[in-house]
């Protein structure tokens, strides 16, 4: 009796574990067929690959290259730290979109800095490769003094060196001192403004090269007039030149008349094969004694200059007016043949 009671005990664990096992079973079974989340995919980039290049076209390989970006659509800028390969090559992974670029470079062999861009501006939707050229440049610190030696604070200065890469404008510090890190090489003039004091000096920047200078506002710069009251004056002035112009050039038909052209009907067989606007120009010739400038006719008929011209040059090949130059004016005049009075 005691052994079939433990041979009960043992049956009955037995299918206690094996209903357990089933139910664990069912629920990891139902977990394998859920599918775990994903991770967020990474936004779709384009390559851009840059070859930089000096202005005779070498390729500037094995070279650090400061890259300062900015995507016009959305506004964002970015600057990146970048190292050409030994062909030049530089590439940049970015969003697709309207990007604006400038490249530095800086030599640590140098005083100063060495080359700059000029905006580079690309429309990116796909990779693509581009040529960015490079321009040498040098470094500029200086100091603005007034006439007895003070420093000058909040001084305007610009660098005008002919070119349109590089820093040109910059203000002094509060201790007088200024500085433009890209500075196109050649000879520049340095100016410096201040309480309509000015200075200058003109210096010859190298490439790579740190230039100090010393500017002191030594001049004096004189407002000019109003300009507003100079327009006020002259609206009188102009409102008679108007008015004289449009009395002289308006012609007044009949005033030139000697003698009165008589149309005979060859005349007027001739005339009704003229399109509107030729007949209107034979007619006010008719009325004027056969003769006017191009200008008169033009403004008395209203016609445009560029039409005008063509209607003249129809008449012409019809060979019923012909034109003489007198100084900046071509006068109309009608044909012999036309007129009926050729030998």
């Amino acid at each position: 009796m005691r052994a079939e009671a433990i041979l009960i005990l043992i049956l009955c664990y037995c299918a206690v574990f094996v209903r357990a096992q089933e139910n664990i079973s069912s629920i990891f079974g139902d977990a394998e067929m859920a599918e775990p989340p994903k991770l967020p995919t990474e936004g779709v980039r384009a390559e851009l690959i840059l070859v930089i290049r000096d202005m005779e076209q070498n390729v500037m390989g094995n070279r650090h290259v400061l890259l300062e970006l900015e995507n016009l659509e959305t506004g964002t800028r970015e600057n990146t730290l970048r190292y050409s390969d030994e062909n030049g090559w530089i590439s940049l992974n970015l969003e697709p979109g309207d990007w604006q670029l400038i490249a530095k470079i800086d030599d640590l062999s140098t005083p100063g800095k060495d080359y700059i861009s000029n905006e580079f501006r690309i429309d990116l939707r796909n990779s693509t490769t581009g040529d960015l050229f490079v321009f040498p440049v040098g470094s500029l610190r200086g100091n603005v003094y007034n006439e007895i030696g003070e420093r000058i604070v909040n001084a305007r200065v610009r660098v005008d060196c002919g070119r349109d890469h590089g820093d040109r404008d910059t203000v002094s510090d509060e201790f007088g001192r200024f500085s433009l890190d890209y500075v196109p090489v050649g000879i520049c003039e340095v100016l410096a403004l201040s309480n309509n004091k000015v200075g200058s000096i003109t210096i010859n920047i190298t490439k790579g090269e740190l230039k100090t200078i010393d500017i002191t506002l030594a001049q004096e710069v004189k407002s000019g007039p109003d300009l507003r009251i100079l327009l006020i004056a002259s609206i009188p002035v102009i409102v008679v030149i108007i008015f004289y112009l449009s009395r002289k050039r308006k012609p007044e038909p009949g005033i030139e008349k000697t003698t009165k052209i008589e149309i005979t009907g060859r005349m007027r067989d001739i005339i009704r094969t003229l399109t509107d606007r030729e007949r209107d120009i034979v007619e006010l010739l008719i009325e004027n004694n056969g003769k006017l400038t191009q200008a008169e006719i033009r403004h008395f008929l209203r016609i445009p200059k560029a039409t005008m011209s063509r209607d003249i040059h129809s008449l012409k090949q019809k060979r019923i007016v012909e034109t003489i130059k007198i100084g900046r004016n071509k006068e109309i005049i009608l044909t012999k043949w036309f007129l009926g009075t050729e030998e």
